[in-house]
Order: C-alpha cells, then structure tokens, then sequence
C-alpha cells in the first residue's frame, strides 16, 4: 500500500514539474522533494504525535478504524482467502504465520528495559518467567488434589 502511494505520488509530481521543468530536472526535484515530504509527513511527525499524544490518539482514531475495518472486512476476506490459495499452490507460508519478533529479541527487550529503568527486576524477572513457561511441561507445575 505504501510503496504504491509513494510511487504514484511521485509519478505525479514527475509528470507535473516535467511541464515546466527539464525531464532530468523534474526526476531530481521530485524525487527529493515527495522523499522529504514522505518522511515528514509520513513517518516522523505521525509517530513523533502518536507518541506524545498516546492515550487521546488512541482514542480519537479507535471508532474511524473500526469503521474502516466493518467496511474493508470483504476485501480483507477476499485477499486472505487468495493468499491461502496461492501459499497452498506454491507451499510458501504467509508472513502472518510465521513470528515477527523471536524469543531473543523479546529477551533483549526486556534486558534493555530493565537497563534503562523502565523496568525493575521484579518485572523483568516475571516477564522472563513467562517466556521460559512455554518450556515447561504442565505435570511440573500442577499440584496433585488429595
């Protein structure tokens, strides 16, 4: 999605700057100019506010999202099934099967947490628990009823 609109704003601002401009000229400007736009008003003063302003964005943005959702739910449908399809012809695995995030790194998340104070070692410890609970066998940690 993103790529797409990047690209096509960036086609347009091509064509339209080539009427006045030099095509080499019009790639340049272009280029530069909806890159710097793009990483403005995309990336950085989004997160930059999100970040800030955490709780009432949140808030704010939560019920035209759901909407969003309600109405997209038929496409979104429609590509998972196709997606499905397509994997089972080619025996590729969707992206969302697989983790994006391993065991190590939540581990160096949490020591980096820990680290920088953002968390205390009861914390840390009770997280790390919770990673190494996946190892461990219920008879373990089951209590026999008398």
């Amino acid at each position: 999605g993103n790529n797409l609109v990047n690209i096509a704003m960036s086609s347009i601002a091509t064509g339209l700057l080539a009427l006045y401009l030099s095509q080499g000229q019009a790639v340049a400007i272009a280029t530069f100019g909806i890159t710097a736009i793009v990483l403005l008003f995309g990336e950085s003063a989004p997160k930059s506010y999100a970040v800030e302003h955490t709780e009432s964005w949140a808030l704010r943005i939560s019920k035209p999202l759901k909407a969003a959702e309600k109405v997209l739910l038929p496409l979104i449908l429609l590509f998972d099934y196709l997606t499905r399809v397509v994997n089972k012809i080619t025996g590729g695995r969707s992206a969302i099967e697989t983790s994006y995030v391993t065991r190590e790194e939540i581990q160096d998340i949490i020591e980096t947490g820990e680290r920088e104070g953002v968390l205390d070692e009861d914390e840390r410890e009770m997280l790390q628990r919770t990673l190494r609970f996946n190892d461990t066998i219920a008879k373990e940690v089951m209590t026999p009823r008398l």
